[in-house]
């Protein structure tokens, strides 16, 4: 994890923190009334943008931490238009004015929980199985469809409205089966890299033997071999190809 990603990270939970004690107090303390509803919706807000930054953070490749960063741009913008809905009375400044808000709201709030979808799909999906990266991308495609078809719902209304909502109901059955079975594939089978290297009983013995006779702990003869060979092999693919004629 980077340094930048470490202060997000800590960001994430201190600010989360806060507003779950604001939450708390506004439960506890004093009659429940607008401030302490608005208090409560705030401490929500903040709550799910938490849950979307952790997996925006995720992912550990280069096109998932991308991804990552504009999830948390949208992510941000989307919080912040409703902090502006639960503490400003907006049908005061018009209805267009307003309307636009709870569109802009709609469409940020969708696109921001579509990117945490694939980018936790992308941090889980770590298997080079042909069938899991053919369900992923069939998974992230349906995402994408269902993300836009819900946005054209928001904008505008469609001209077929029945076959519009039939065929994204399609899509969302298509998005959430890939997904679960996606998540249970690398719960229960794990990534073909994920299991630990275990020693042998007769290299453990030769451990043991090396340490012993030169008063040095296991894993440090551990170390040094495994050091050793990480340099060898490095040397032997950087040099320069033999003359075999």
């Amino acid at each position: 994890m980077s340094t930048l990603q470490k202060f997000a990270l800590r960001l994430t939970i201190l600010s989360f923190g806060i507003a779950a004690a604001m939450g708390i107090a506004a439960l506890l303390m004093g009659e429940f009334g607008d401030l302490q509803a608005r208090v409560l919706g705030t401490t929500f807000s903040i709550g799910v943008m938490s849950v979307a930054i952790l997996c925006y953070l995720a992912p550990r490749n280069k096109i998932g931490t991308q991804l990552g960063i504009i999830g948390f741009i949208t992510g941000l913008a989307t919080l912040a238009i409703a902090l502006v809905l639960i503490w400003f009375e907006t049908y005061e400044w018009g209805s267009s004015i307003e309307e636009t808000l709870y569109k802009s709201f709609g469409c940020l709030l969708t696109v921001s929980a579509t990117i945490a979808q694939i980018c936790l799909l992308i941090s889980m999906v770590k298997n080079d199985k042909p069938l899991v990266t053919w369900l992923f991308r069939l998974t992230v495609l349906a995402a994408s469809g269902l993300a836009v078809m819900i946005i054209i719902l928001i904008v505008s209304e469609p001209s077929e409205v029945e076959w519009f909502i039939r065929t994204l109901g399609v899509i969302a059955i298509i998005d959430a089966f890939g997904t679960v079975t996606l998540i249970a594939i690398r719960l229960f089978m794990g990534a073909p890299n994920s299991e630990k290297a275990k020693l042998s009983p007769y290299t453990q013995r030769l451990i043991n033997e090396v340490s012993a006779e030169r008063g040095v702990s296991p894993q440090h003869v551990l170390d040094q071999a495994i050091n050793i060979y990480v340099t060898n092999a490095t040397a032997a693919s950087q040099a320069p190809p033999r003359d075999l004629s």
